[in-house]
């Protein structure tokens, strides 16, 4: 685990690390407003609380690298 976020257990199975919205946008090389973007849409999943989002940084690299690959 990093020291940005947590480890949460998805499935049953492997654990993931969840990432503060800065760190996740810094990670993929994208805007914060992309990450909302892409919860809006659904593309990734809002962890967190109400007062502090976080993200699957995994979840976030998947979809920013499909977005690459486009281009």
């Amino acid at each position: 685990m990093c020291t940005y976020g947590h480890r949460f257990v998805t499935d049953g199975q492997e654990q993931s690390e969840t990432v503060t919205t800065s760190v996740a946008a810094w990670a993929a090389g994208v805007s914060e407003d992309t990450l909302r973007h892409w919860v809006h849409r659904g593309q990734i999943v809002r962890h967190g609380t109400p007062r502090r989002a976080e993200f699957d940084l995994s979840e976030v690299l998947r979809v920013a690298g499909k977005r690459h690959r486009r281009q």
